[in-house]
């Protein structure tokens, strides 16, 4: 069992809130009862000998106790000065909940008195701490700001806190709930997924299953132990609930179980530890979660971003090219005060959108560099690449000019956390090069109208693709000190291939030949406008 120790403020400020009872300010000094040997801790299978330490208890856990000794005592927990606020008997070796704290309420400290029955009033007593959970404020969105293909920086502030191991992470809309792990190689292959529904695991496979085993997991947290008073404390890690064995056979794709807990689950970073019973011996593979209420859990390894945080200023990253489910909607401060974990989350109210060009009947992005975007009115901030044009709107429906080849048309954008999607009736233009017979790599590519390139690429085993929209281009192929140029007609929805032979015998430098679906001609019709949303949250 690992222990680190954390040197922690002394002061604890009382914090203003309702409760059934209203703790003394945190400050008194904790000893073990030196008379009557006790056993502490937040459940009935999570119980230490208080000689080991004096447990931290914060909002929503609850006080179980179990008496070592022979004679049956009285626990008394009351507020200093105060009145009692529970009572229980100790029977030898037998674990009792003495009190369950309010889910909400001040940080502060209660008195433990444990007296002989035959005697209640000849006993010791020691100071129990409780950390409250809203020691951080949420962190506040200072400004964002996008650039370049649709990345998003975000800049926060946390208040001025004596809270430490802060991280940050942002979600979307429907971030990862399953937390990933790693199935051992002498079972099978790929990961097997656990996600957490009320008090129910369902376990699936994303890959294989090729050998029969058995596997149990754990979900653990480092919970705090008072040394001396709460200017310092030792951190224990904690199985705080569990499955029972799960077998699974070759080819199976799910199971679910039921998690037991041993405390109460709190709020905060847990370790989702899985067992696997292998005929190599115990696999152990682990991945980190964040619980932010009881029912479910989120991977921090599927967070949209993520940042330790240092100081009381911070920037997250996101980036609007990936799913919109992923798009940041909420962060999550994650931190730790006296040993115990903790979360706060800001909502970011952000309203993005983005806007796709793909090249009808192959549903990609157009290669034009002369595509522009205008913003209509609302729009806060945008930037572009990659045929798309992403924004962060004050308001919806909002309006966004596309131009391409010369044409402009106004495009409505419905709603935030979408994707609009704009096709424009385009060919498809493969560029082959070879030297002296063979495919030949690095051959500069330059797609040109008379405003100038519009696509370039650098040819990688001899080939280049190129989606334009219908018109007249000239092509420049340049390899070495040799260029050939030939003028391209792009109709819609023509597929074509242009060939360029280049020779370092002196005889041939230079020639080249076409190869086209689609002839030399007259300019096609104009640019026809195809529209259709998708990608919605």
């Amino acid at each position: 069992m690992r222990t680190s120790l954390l040197i922690l403020p002394l002061l604890l400020v009382l914090l203003a809130a309702s409760s059934s009872f209203q703790p003394a300010p945190v400050g008194a000094q904790t000893q073990a009862f030196s008379q009557y040997p006790l056993s502490m801790g937040f459940g009935p299978g999570v119980l230490t000998p208080v000689s080991q330490g004096i447990p931290v208890y914060t909002q929503g856990d609850q006080i179980w106790l179990a008496s070592d000794s022979q004679d049956e005592l009285t626990a008394t927990l009351t507020i200093p000065g105060g009145a009692a606020v529970a009572s229980v008997n100790l029977a030898p070796m037998d674990p009792v909940l003495l009190y369950a704290l309010p889910s909400s309420g001040p940080e502060g400290s209660l008195i433990l008195t444990i007296a002989p029955s035959s005697q209640p009033l000849v006993g010791e007593e020691t100071t129990l701490f409780v950390a409250g959970q809203n020691g951080l404020a949420p962190a506040t969105l200072d400004n964002y700001s996008l650039s370049g293909g649709g990345q998003l920086a975000m800049n926060l502030t946390l208040s001025t806190t004596t809270q430490y191991d802060i991280q940050a992470c942002a979600v979307g809309s429907a971030p990862p709930e399953a937390a990933s792990l790693s199935i051992p190689s002498s079972v099978g292959t790929g990961r097997l997924l656990v996600a957490k529904n009320g008090s129910t695991l369902d376990i699936s496979t994303q890959g294989s299953i090729l050998h029969p085993f058995e596997f149990w997991v754990e979900l653990h947290q480092n919970y705090s132990y008072a040394t001396n008073g709460p200017s310092t404390v030792i951190s224990r890690d904690v199985a705080v609930a569990e499955i029972t064995t799960v077998q699974m056979t070759a080819n199976q794709t799910s199971a679910n179980a039921t998690l037991v807990d041993n405390a109460q689950i709190r709020d905060g970073r847990f370790t989702v530890r899985a067992f696997f019973d292998t005929p190599t011996g115990i696999a152990v593979e682990q991945t980190p979660i964040l619980i932010p209420g009881n029912d479910t859990w989120i991977s921090l390894q599927g967070c949209s971003s993520t940042a330790g945080v240092k100081t009381t200023t911070f920037s997250l990253s996101a980036s609007l090219a990936d799913p919109v489910s992923s798009w940041p909607t909420m962060v999550y401060t994650m931190y730790t005060s006296y040993g115990v974990e903790m979360v706060t989350e800001t909502r970011l109210g952000l309203q993005p959108a983005a806007v796709r060009v793909l090249a009808s009947s192959w549903e990609v992005p157009l290669n034009d560099s002369l595509i522009t975007f205008t913003p209509g009115s609302g729009v806060a901030d945008s930037s572009s690449g990659g045929a798309t044009f992403y924004m962060i709107s004050s308001h919806y429906p909002v309006q966004v000019g596309v131009s391409v080849g010369g044409q402009t048309q106004a495009i409505s954008v419905e709603q935030p956390f979408s994707s609009t999607v704009v096709q424009v009736n385009s060919s498809k233009l493969s560029v082959a090069t070879y030297l002296n017979g063979k495919p030949a790599s690095g051959a500069s590519i330059n797609v040109m109208t008379g405003s100038g390139t519009i696509a370039h690429a650098v040819s990688g085993a001899g080939f280049s693709v190129f989606y334009l929209p219908q018109g007249n281009y000239t092509v420049r192929v340049s390899l070495g000190n040799s260029t050939i140029v030939e003028k391209v007609l792009s109709e819609t929805g023509s597929s074509s291939v242009l060939s360029a032979y280049f020779t370092t015998s002196p005889d041939r430098e230079g020639l080249y030949l076409l190869l086209a679906t689609a002839g030399i001609g007259s300019v096609a019709s104009a640019v026809v406008w195809v529209k259709v949303y998708r990608d919605r949250r």
